[in-house]
């Protein structure tokens, strides 16, 4: 059965409205206000968040340019880990970065391995981190 029989291409949705984005890692923020997650929606795998509410919107944590894999919050609500996967690899690093932003910092990428969120500890002032080599 071909368009035409059946009435035209007006019954198909837009192209834009076809658009699939992948929503991968969610995590739920300390005090239920938010929710970390990564995403793909502008194209490539970046950390976002979503407040929780009406009207509102969801923006990007800035983590640098390689593709984001996982994303957890501090106890605290202060710092998001963050494991990026330099170049889309299996090399990954672990990195923390303020929920809006900035202050992005290193904490693990062992040469020639990877790294792996493991949890934060209770109070939120550190991360375990697995390596390989």
């Amino acid at each position: 059965m071909t368009p035409e029989i059946i009435g035209g291409l007006s019954h198909l949705p837009s192209a834009a409205s076809l658009t699939a984005w992948s929503c991968l890692a969610p995590a739920l923020a300390p005090d239920d206000s938010a929710v970390a997650f990564v995403s793909d929606r502008d194209g490539s795998p970046r950390v976002w968040i979503q407040p929780v509410g009406e009207d509102a919107e969801a923006w990007v944590v800035d983590t640098g340019p390689q593709p984001a894999v996982d994303v957890s919050w501090a106890p605290t609500g202060a710092r998001l880990a963050v494991l990026l996967a330099p170049g889309g690899g299996e090399h990954a690093q672990v990195w923390t970065v303020r929920p809006h932003g900035g202050d992005l910092r290193l904490l693990s990428a062992p040469a020639g391995g990877s790294a792996a969120l493991v949890r934060w500890t209770g109070r939120g002032e550190e991360v375990l981190v697995a390596e390989t080599s």
